[in-house]
C-alpha cells in the first residue's frame, strides 16, 4: 500500500459508506466519488490523502500528528493540462490536539504540525463547524475550540517536491472561515461574514497545574491584543495580563509536573464583546522570559468559541509559539467599530479614516464620528477617498 499500511485505501470507487470505525493507521482515496466518511474515530496522528476525489466528511475525531489531518493535492496535475479538482465537504469535524504528551510517545506536543490541512489548491472544500480542540489528557470532554490552520503546496515544474507556504488569506481570518466557508480552485476564498463589533476582549491569567510546561522555568510577562483582520490590521490596543512564575511544581500532589499558563478570555463572562461574538477572533499573545536567559516570544491564536486557552510553552491548541528579538504590539486601527467581510471587500463602520493597513480598491468605512461631515471613506488606487 505504499505510504498507507493498516489504515484504508479506496480507489476509484463510485460510492461508499464508511462509518463508526477506530482508524489507528494513514487513509487515503483515489479517484472516488460519492464517498460519505462520518463518525469515525482516528487515532495516533494519521494522515488522510485525497486525490481526484468527492468526499464529505461529517462527525469525525481526529487526533493531531506529525502531519497534517488532511492531504489534498491532484496526482496528476504536475506537467500536465488535465488537472482534477478535489470535491472535500468537511461537516462538524473535531482535530484534537492532546497536551499533556511525555516528551517520549510519537504525539509528543512538541512534533505536532502546526497545520491541519495541506493542499496544492486543486479542489473544492467546503468547511461547516470544523474546528481544532484541545484536550489533556484523559479528559475526552473537554471542549476548547480553535480554527483550523492550511498549509499552500506551491508545484513547479521539473521539481520533485513543493515549496510549503502558509494560506495567510485563511489563516487570519480562520476564527470565521473554520465555521463556515468555501475554497475554490487556486486557494479562491468565498465567504461573507460580519463582526458586530470591535470591542476589546477583557482577559485575565494564572499559572495551573492542568498544564505541564516544557520550557525553561522562570517568570514570564505577559500581553495579550485581539486582531479582527491582519491584512487592513483592525485590531485593539494592548492589555497586559502580568508576570506569572511558570515551570514550578503545583501544589496538587498527584501532578508533581511544572506549571503552564491558563488564559481566560472574558473574565467572568462568556460574552465576549458586549455584543456576543461569541469569543471569536484572532488573539495575539506577547511572552518575555523576565528571569533567567531573555526570550521573546509572540503567537496568534484563532478562538473559536472557546473562553480558555492553555499554553504549555511550546505551543497553545498546537500553535507554536514563534521566538522573536523583540516583541511589541502590531499598530492597528482601533476606530473600526464593525466589519462586514464580502467577498475581498469589506464594509466598516468607524470613528475616522484608517491610518495603516493594505486595503483593497472598493473597501468603505461609513463614518460614524463626529469630527468630519464625509458620510464615508472609500478606497480607491489612489488611496482613500472622502464622500
Amino acid at each position: 500500500m505504499g505510504e498507507i499500511t493498516g489504515g484504508l485505501k479506496l480507489r476509484s470507487s463510485n460510492g461508499a459508506q464508511i462509518s463508526c470505525n477506530i482508524i489507528n493507521d494513514n487513509i487515503a482515496f483515489y479517484n472516488c466519488k460519492g464517498i460519505s466518511f462520518s463518525a469515525n474515530h482516528c487515532e495516533d496522528g494519521i494522515q488522510v490523502k485525497i486525490s481526484n476525489s468527492q468526499i464529505d466528511f461529517s462527525g469525525n475525531y481526529f487526533h493531531k500528528g506529525k502531519k497534517p489531518t488532511f492531504l489534498i493535492r491532484d496526482d496528476y496535475a504536475r506537467g500536465s493540462i488535465n488537472v482534477q479538482s478535489s470535491t472535500i465537504a468537511l461537516q462538524n469535524n473535531s482535530l484534537v490536539f492532546l497536551d499533556h504528551e511525555d516528551e517520549s510517545s510519537s504525539l509528543y506536543i512538541g512534533n505536532i504540525n502546526p497545520y491541519d490541512i495541506q493542499t496544492d489548491g486543486y479542489l473544492s472544500l467546503s468547511i461547516q463547524n470544523t474546528y481544532r480542540y484541545r484536550t489533556p489528557r484523559n479528559a475526552g470532554g473537554s471542549m476548547h475550540g480553535c480554527g483550523l490552520a492550511i498549509l499552500k503546496e506551491i508545484w513547479t515544474i521539473g521539481k520533485p517536491e513543493p515549496e510549503l507556504i502558509p494560506f495567510t488569506e485563511f489563516n487570519d481570518l480562520s476564527y470565521l472561515l473554520s465555521g463556515s466557508s468555501l475554497i475554490k480552485p487556486n486557494f479562491h476564498i468565498v465567504h461573507n461574514h460580519v463582526v458586530n463589533n470591535t470591542q476589546f476582549f477583557r482577559g485575565a491569567a494564572m499559572a495551573n497545574n492542568n498544564i505541564v510546561w516544557f520550557l525553561e522555568k522562570g517568570t514570564y510577562h505577559y500581553r495579550m491584543q485581539t486582531i479582527w483582520d491582519k491584512k487592513r490590521l483592525i485590531g485593539s490596543s494592548t492589555l497586559t495580563l502580568g508576570n506569572f512564575n511558570l515551570g514550578e511544581i503545583g501544589s496538587n500532589p498527584n501532578m508533581g509536573k511544572p506549571q503552564g499558563l491558563l488564559l481566560n478570555i472574558g473574565t467572568n463572562s462568556y460574552d465576549g464583546p458586549s455584543d456576543g461574538n461569541g469569543n471569536q477572533v484572532v488573539i495575539r499573545l506577547m511572552r518575555a522570559r523576565t528571569s533567567g536567559n531573555t526570550a521573546y516570544h509572540s503567537i496568534e491564536i484563532p478562538v473559536c468559541g472557546t473562553r480558555f486557552l492553555y499554553d504549555n510553552g511550546l505551543s497553545v491548541c498546537g500553535f507554536k509559539w514563534k521566538q522573536e528579538t523583540s516583541i511589541a504590539p502590531l499598530t492597528v486601527n482601533t476606530m473600526i467599530q464593525s466589519i462586514h467581510f464580502v467577498g475581498d471587500n469589506v464594509v466598516c463602520k468607524g470613528t475616522a479614516c484608517p491610518t495603516v493597513g493594505e486595503w483593497t480598491v472598493g473597501d468603505i468605512v461609513y463614518n460614524t464620528g463626529t469630527a468630519s461631515n464625509n458620510a464615508m471613506w472609500i478606497y480607491t488606487a489612489n488611496g482613500w477617498q472622502a464622500r
